[in-house]
């Protein structure tokens, strides 16, 4: 992970990744990146499932995200290597025509 990367924390300031999420929640944000259930993330960090949740919602919250998509593109933008493309959420919505 690129310690370096820089993120917008929920109040705006910028921070490195690093500094705004503990190393618990790193963990989980990168068991998620790879694509793993909260049951599976909890059989591998020997916690329960609610714990995961928790350490979930304090993501959402320090990365100013609603979802686990949103994290993980949050995550990814902010720690790619040099040269890959941003990630974006993109949604479908009916448009008036």
């Amino acid at each position: 992970m690129n310690s370096s990367a820089l993120c917008k924390f929920a109040n705006g300031s910028d921070e490195p990744l690093a500094a705004i999420l503990t190393d618990r929640e790193n963990e989980i944000l990168l068991s998620l990146s790879q694509g793993r259930a909260n049951k599976e993330i909890a059989a591998e960090m020997n916690i329960s499932v609610p714990t995961v949740r928790t350490h979930l919602r304090h993501i959402y919250g320090k990365l100013a995200v609603r979802s686990r998509t949103e994290a993980i593109i949050k995550y990814f933008n902010e720690t790619r290597p040099a040269g890959l493309p941003r990630l974006r959420v993109v949604t479908h919505k009916a448009v008036p025509v």
